[in-house]
């Protein structure tokens, strides 16, 4: 008897260990099913990371752009290069000049022919020695001869002849004052001010 059950139990756990069929290895129709929805959700998932990273993207670019392109700086720009093309903007380019000394810089421009450079008292301020570089590089040294503190501008004397230079649209209207040693005489425009 014993060895009667000795052979059931071996032919049990036999049947009971056999090996499972190949069929068993392969995909059947729930397996798609669950890997298609598996692709489906990494599918919603990446795109809605990107659509997350794509709006975050946008939101940056929306405040940084405007800080990097002045779109009223192109259109300055833009009716700058516009009017430097005119003949008289040309020949007033020409009187613009560059006020430096060694450490810092501003602009000025002339107003006569015989060097009188009109700019801004605080561009002045400290300068020395003031040196005016005129467009075509040529350069003068200059001395402040008058200084109006409340309008903060400044009038400079240069040495020269013939230098380009703006006309004053309402040259009688100007008035300059020099209280230094000795008297200049200076063409403003079409009018002999006395300096």
């Amino acid at each position: 008897m014993d060895r009667h059950m000795d052979r059931q139990d071996r032919n049990e756990n036999e049947e009971h260990f056999d090996e499972p069929s190949l069929e068993d290895f392969l995909p059947n129709e729930e397996d798609k099913i669950v890997k298609a929805r598996q692709m489906k959700r990494q599918s919603v998932i990446r795109k809605f990371i990107t659509a997350i990273l794509v709006i975050a993207l946008l939101i940056s670019l929306n405040q940084v752009w405007p800080r990097v392109i002045n779109f009223s700086s192109i259109k300055f720009l833009q009716k700058s290069s516009e009017l430097s093309k005119q003949d008289d903007i040309k020949e007033y380019k020409e009187a613009v000049v560059t006020i430096q000394d060694q450490y810092t810089k501003g602009t000025g421009f002339n107003i006569s022919e015989t060097g009188l450079i009109v700019t801004n008292k605080h561009v002045v301020e400290d300068m020395h020695p003031i040196t005016v570089i005129f467009p075509n590089g040529e350069w003068k040294t200059a001395d402040i001869i008058s200084v109006e503190t409340d309008i903060d501008l400044a009038f400079l004397k240069i040495k020269g002849e013939q230098l380009p230079y703006m006309s004053l649209s309402e040259p009688d209207a100007w008035q300059v004052q020099y209280n230094g040693p000795k008297k200049l005489d200076t063409k403003l425009g079409d009018v002999k001010v006395d300096l």
